[in-house]
């Protein structure tokens, strides 16, 4: 609630209850958010309200019928900048409004709750396809930006999705750390702006907007100068988060069904001045809970086989803090090691003279014909390294690719051998 008053002594309007709600909650416990969060947020609602009335605006001046071209070849009609993707996909299936994440237009990515601008081939994204997966990872970690700001008045850097995941990069001082400890505080957090189902607001500001928006994230600052190369940029409002993103976004955080925070570490930031030290935070996220479960079960097994724990169980090498990336063996897996190196570099011993005699009879106009034979009848040795032998060799064959024939029992005795004859 003393967020709320300090909106009111700042003439900044007030959002909606929903978005005091956490405050609320955690009035007891949640430390005082920074002066600049309340700043922002006031100035991107009137950011906000003048966005409203230009579209609005346009609505009225440029509303004309559109066609929208269907994957399947459905065509359907629609109105310019009033139209969203979401509507259509409504009209569709109510299944398919519920679980799909953005659109693609013309082979871009698309709010679902932006308007249509003119005809074009729209196709919905769904949690299933990889693109889906990058929508609803990178709103995953807006929802954790949200929460580092609230909790830890954390300064954003990038909160990028990965191929597994999400994770926010974000500055706390020089000295100050995540403890491990703060990760279920964090995500006891993202859980609330879940639950409260925040939208993703996405408009587009001035680079002067812009730096007045970020006036206090010298990240962001860098960022509008570096990249920003246009006379406006788009900026995602989520709550009191206010970020400077492309998007696109899920339509409200709600649509995510479960979060875990996994891991925290330190990341790098570079830019012209000396590297400055970032916190990071990782996580995964799914639209139910069901598919969590089946990702922490899967992940547990992986553990179980993880070649890093077997390997160190098993005494076959260990690593030291020193050089982290090295594997240092150890008798046992010297011997391992020595074994398979032997075995690849038989059949590659092989193969290469193989590829040599092709060249070679090539230039000099040859053709050559192949044939394996196997053990006699008097053949020494075990039966056991017989088999491995002409496994090998049969297998150099297979992968040379020229016919050969099989010539049983004309081995010599210590060993089969591929033979040629050329013509």
């Amino acid at each position: 609630m003393g967020l709320c008053l300090r909106w009111r002594r700042l003439g900044f309007p007030l959002p909606e209850f929903r978005r005091c709600e956490l405050h609320t909650v955690r009035e007891a416990s949640a430390p005082t958010p920074p002066h600049w969060l309340a700043e922002r947020f006031g100035l991107f609602e009137e950011l906000w309200t003048a966005h409203v009335k230009k579209l609005a605006s346009m609505t009225q001046k440029k509303a004309r019928a559109i066609k929208i071209s269907l994957p399947e070849g459905q065509k359907v009609d629609a109105v310019a900048w009033n139209t969203t993707p979401y509507q259509l996909a409504h009209q569709i299936s109510v299944t398919l409004a519920d679980t799909a994440v953005a659109a693609e237009v013309n082979g871009e990515l698309y709010d679902l709750d932006r308007p249509l601008e003119t005809d074009c081939h729209l196709r919905f994204l769904t949690f299933d396809s990889p693109e889906g997966k990058a929508v609803f990872w990178h709103s995953s970690a807006h929802v954790l930006g949200a929460a580092a700001e609230q909790q830890l008045g954390a300064v954003l850097c990038r909160g990028p999705s990965t191929e597994s995941g999400f994770y926010h990069d974000f500055f706390l001082g020089k000295e100050r750390t995540v403890r491990s400890a703060e990760l279920p505080i964090l995500e006891r957090i993202c859980q609330e702006l879940i639950a409260a189902a925040q939208p993703f607001r996405r408009l587009e500001a001035s680079r002067d907007q812009l730096r007045q928006l970020f006036k206090d994230n010298h990240f962001k600052l860098h960022l509008i100068e570096e990249k920003v190369t246009g006379p406006t940029a788009t900026v995602y409002g989520c709550g009191m988060s206010v970020d400077l993103c492309r998007g696109p976004h899920l339509r409200h955080t709600g649509q995510i069904g479960a979060l875990k925070l996994l891991t925290n570490s330190s990341a790098l930031w570079r830019s012209l001045g000396a590297p400055e030290t970032l916190q990071r935070v990782s996580g995964i996220s799914f639209p139910k809970v069901e598919l969590l479960r089946n990702w922490e079960a899967r992940r547990k097994e992986a553990e179980l086989r993880d070649h890093r724990r077997i390997g160190k169980e098993q005494e076959l090498f260990f690593f030291h803090e020193l050089s982290p990336g090295s594997c240092f063996f150890l008798p046992r897996g010297t011997r391992v090691y020595n074994a398979l190196v032997a075995f690849i570099r038989l059949e590659a011993e092989i193969q290469g003279c193989l590829d040599f005699l092709r060249c070679v009879y090539s230039v000099l106009g040859f053709s050559f014909h192949l044939a394996l034979s196997t053990r006699p009848p008097g053949f020494l040795g075990e039966p056991r390294l017989w088999d491995q032998a002409e496994q090998v060799l049969q297998q150099a064959l297979e992968k040379f690719g020229e016919p050969w024939d099989l010539n049983p029992g004309d081995g010599a005795f210590y060993g089969p051998k591929a033979s040629w004859s050329h013509t």
